[in-house]
């Protein structure tokens, strides 16, 4: 089960179903349990990429000041829409159903790179 940020609380389940929970794993208690841990230090406009099913995080701001992010999700021509029993964040699928493909359009704008 997916955790929020700034709780720390699990995402609200709006359909439980626990055949569908077993898929994820939680994390463990000790973070080194998980296995080798690599971290980057980082300044601002530096940019970090990774696969969405990676466990990332970072320790708490101790700046005083306010920490600013863009998140932004890439995904292949050949994703679908997935149904959660969560409440996914962000919480935007358009119009799509499960099963859809992700449409090129306005809201996910195809990217040629």
């Amino acid at each position: 089960m997916p955790y929020k940020f700034a709780t720390e609380l699990p995402y609200q389940v709006s359909e439980p179903n626990q055949d569908s929970l077993l898929t994820f794993t939680s994390i463990p208690e000790k973070i080194e349990d998980l296995g080798e841990i690599v971290g980057w230090e980082v300044t601002p406009g530096d940019c970090v990429v990774f696969a969405g099913k990676t466990v990332h995080g970072a320790p708490g701001n101790l700046s005083g000041r306010q920490r600013r992010v863009l998140s932004t999700r890439w995904l292949g021509d050949d994703v679908v829409c997935a149904k959660r029993p969560w409440i996914c964040s962000p919480p935007v699928t358009g119009n799509l159903k499960p099963g859809d493909k992700f449409q090129q359009d306005d809201l996910f704008p195809f990217i040629d790179c």
